[in-house]
């Protein structure tokens, strides 16, 4: 029982020191649980057992190597489906990165999957909610209906003098280009009133934007406009 205990602590220092998952075998979880009612088999009825301090510090050990087992494990669906479907793409799809996590037991596999999976469904529910403008308009749409720009979902611009095009065909101000100074850290990309796609977004990044994305940058204090003489 010892030798176990000990094996308990080594993977619990290695989860604690390692980013990725500790290798403990396809039965972790049934060893832990056959270790720990071996030890109550054997304190019985005996409330002095010295098994009682071995059962306490089993169970929290074991605890902490799940809990931070569930983190990785959690963190690394959430990245990797980040990285496979991107909301501001105009038509995102999903195409799963092979970035598995290694050493998982058929647990923690089941887990993994159910998230990547949820995490997929939700994203494809929402990218119908975006607004994001792709270079095709409804049928209705007028010529000089007001665009919206995407800055965290929330920006919307509502000027019709600058809109793309005017009612001859002639383009307006959004060509115009400023550079701008980023003060915060914008993680999704956006599409720009030119229909290019720029960012992310990093504090201290020098970046060119169409004037009209720029002034979104700049109205909602995430950017700061630089003239050069």
């Amino acid at each position: 029982m010892d030798e176990f205990f000990q094996k308990l602590r080594r993977i619990q220092k290695k989860e604690r020191s390692e980013s990725g998952l500790a290798r403990v075998g396809d039965d972790f979880y049934e060893r832990v649980h056959s270790y720990i009612e071996d030890l109550l088999d054997a304190v019985g009825n005996d409330p002095f057992a010295k098994e009682h301090y071995l059962i306490r510090d089993t169970q929290r050990i074991a605890t902490e190597i799940c809990e931070r087992r569930e983190h990785k494990i959690t963190d690394s669906a959430v990245m990797n489906v980040q990285r496979s479907y991107h909301l501001f793409n105009g038509r995102p799809q999903f195409d799963l990165q092979d970035t598995t996590p290694l050493n998982m037991t058929p647990e923690e596999e089941e887990l993994y999957f159910s998230l990547v999976e949820t995490l997929r469904e939700f994203r494809a529910r929402i990218i119908p909610s975006i607004d994001v403008e792709s270079g095709t308009r409804d049928s209705g749409a007028k010529d000089d209906a007001p665009r919206k720009d995407v800055l965290d979902g929330s920006e919307t611009l509502t000027d019709p003098s600058t809109s793309v095009k005017t009612d001859k065909g002639v383009k307006g101000r959004e060509e115009d280009i400023e550079t701008v100074l980023i003060f915060e850290e914008v993680p999704a990309r956006i599409m720009g009133v030119d229909e290019k796609v720029y960012g992310p977004f990093r504090p201290q990044d020098i970046v060119t934007l169409p004037s009209l994305n720029a002034n979104v940058f700049i109205n909602a204090k995430k950017g700061r406009r630089i003239r050069y003489s």
